[in-house]
């Protein structure tokens, strides 16, 4: 894409804005409208590499250096008025480059605005993180768009990590990536759970983002998904809804959930 933007004309800009934003919210298992809170002081941060304490490299083996060269990482506000990191890999960089011009934003009519995924036509707001993927998946002639999302790929994620072999302080991590832990005070950890973060979860988001099988896992999980919340749909109507449910009032009920549970571990097997 970059090769045809030439200088940021306004619809070059919100073609590269959306597919970066997308990118970025799907790659990070982000929440709809956290990617796009970056401000151009938070790239600079990352392309800075001021999470990054080189001291602490020495530390790490060859193939988390390697990330900590390739990948960038920074952080910013997400639910709950919690700090969370956002990894950027290789294949953004040059683009977000490009959305951070000074020139180029001036060209497409965003100079004013902080934020690096920002509205056009002179306004200060962020562009929405939902329709960016919405169009995007529009764009790649989905059969149904509706079902890439970012509820669907956070419960993807979450999913695929819960079948790896983690120790508790890699799990800890990935609960602190995905905004699920307590408060986060920066000056408090500072560097070292920046290196964390970029060499442990951004290894393992690397992974399934390269698995070949990864759309066929994503379909699959949907579908298994949508089939059990039919069945629980199914339950409420036969009678009052209890939480109670989820470990089954018969057996039938807790064999079907078990069967849910097997294809869900089969299909995690085969994609990894």
């Amino acid at each position: 894409m970059l090769e045809k933007i030439g200088g940021l004309a306004d619809s070059n800009f919100t073609q590269l804005r959306d597919a970066l934003c997308a990118r970025l919210t799907l790659f990070n298992a982000r929440r709809g409208n956290e990617a796009t809170r970056m401000t151009v002081k938070h790239w600079h941060d990352a392309i800075q590499k001021r999470w990054i304490k080189k001291n602490y490299l020495h530390e790490l083996d060859e193939l988390e250096r390697k990330l900590t060269e390739t990948h960038l990482i920074t952080y910013i506000r997400g639910k709950g008025n919690k700090d969370v990191p956002v990894i950027i890999p290789t294949d953004c960089i040059e683009g977000m480059k490009a959305l951070a011009d000074m020139q180029r934003r001036q060209e497409a009519g965003v100079a004013h605005n902080k934020y690096l995924f920002a509205c056009t036509h002179q306004s200060e707001n962020h562009v929405e993180g939902w329709h960016c993927i919405g169009q995007m998946s529009r764009e790649a002639n989905l059969p149904d768009p509706s079902l890439l999302n970012a509820t669907n790929q956070r419960h993807r994620i979450s999913t695929m990590y819960a079948a790896l072999d983690l120790t508790p302080s890699e799990r800890e991590l990935f609960y602190a990536h995905m905004g699920h832990s307590g408060d986060m005070n920066k000056d408090r950890y500072q560097h070292p759970l920046a290196v964390k973060s970029l060499v442990n979860v951004g290894r393992h988001l690397n992974k399934f983002d390269r698995s070949k099988d990864s759309s066929l896992f994503n379909l699959l999980f949907i579908i298994i998904i949508y089939c059990f919340q039919l069945h629980l749909r199914i339950l409420r109507e036969r009678r009052m809804w209890s939480p109670w449910l989820m470990l089954g009032t018969s057996l039938t009920e807790v064999g079907i959930q078990a069967y849910y549970l097997f294809l869900i571990i089969i299909i995690l097997f085969n994609c990894s």
